[in-house]
């Protein structure tokens, strides 16, 4: 089955309304039956975390939450409670991950404090999926502190362009910004609709 197949089937958005599954199957498909370090920030229900599981084989699955989700471990799955707005809490997640998937709360100090302290945890040439962007846009501002100079697109093409913006109001300092940058191999945004962009953040294979 495609990774779209198996996320209908267990009903997550990502497959459903999203739709990032059809390009995320073609971005991890070469690691499906292998023995990978996965982890995904933002729990929720759960159905993208059965979703992971069925999809790789081999891999070992952590996701980390706000909330326990014991009721979802296995021995495949591991679920851990963590507060993405925690600096310690992200540093006691796993370590020598070969994909980081944030669906989290999606708020600006979110994703911004989760891809600074979690991008080290990437084992090189790791994979990082920075998940819906859209509330970076301004529709959004309101509800996920967001403007026009702090929001997480922005810091994204900043990175692509590799030069910190000089009106930037970012989560991240600029040394953050600079030691991300460092790590980069490419950034790549991709939008399927105003509601549904993502991203893939490809760590260099050192």
């Amino acid at each position: 089955m495609t990774l779209t197949e198996i996320g209908t089937k267990f009903n997550t958005d990502k497959a459903t309304y999203h739709r990032y599954t059809d390009f995320y199957d073609k971005l991890l498909s070469h690691l499906r039956d292998t023995s990978i370090n996965f982890l995904e920030i933002g729990i929720l229900n759960g159905a993208s975390l059965m979703m992971w599981n069925e999809y790789f084989s081999a891999a070992k699955i952590y996701g980390a939450d706000i909330n326990p989700c014991t009721h979802l471990d296995s021995s495949k799955v591991t679920t851990i409670v963590a507060n993405q707005e925690n600096e310690e809490d992200l540093l006691k997640l796993p370590d020598n991950l070969h994909v980081i998937l944030d669906d989290g709360g999606h708020t600006m100090l979110q994703q911004q404090l989760t891809l600074k302290v979690m991008f080290k945890k990437l084992l090189s040439g790791g994979i990082y999926i920075l998940e819906d962007l859209h509330t970076s846009l301004p529709g959004f501002y309101s509800s996920y502190e967001s403007n026009l100079y702090n929001n997480t697109i922005k810091l994204l093409k900043d990175l692509q362009n590799k030069q910190l913006s000089e009106d930037s109001q970012y989560h991240i300092t600029s040394d953050d910004f600079y030691e991300l940058l460092d790590q980069i191999e490419s950034v790549e945004i991709i939008e399927n609709s105003d509601q549904s962009i993502t991203s893939v953040i490809k760590k260099r294979d050192h």
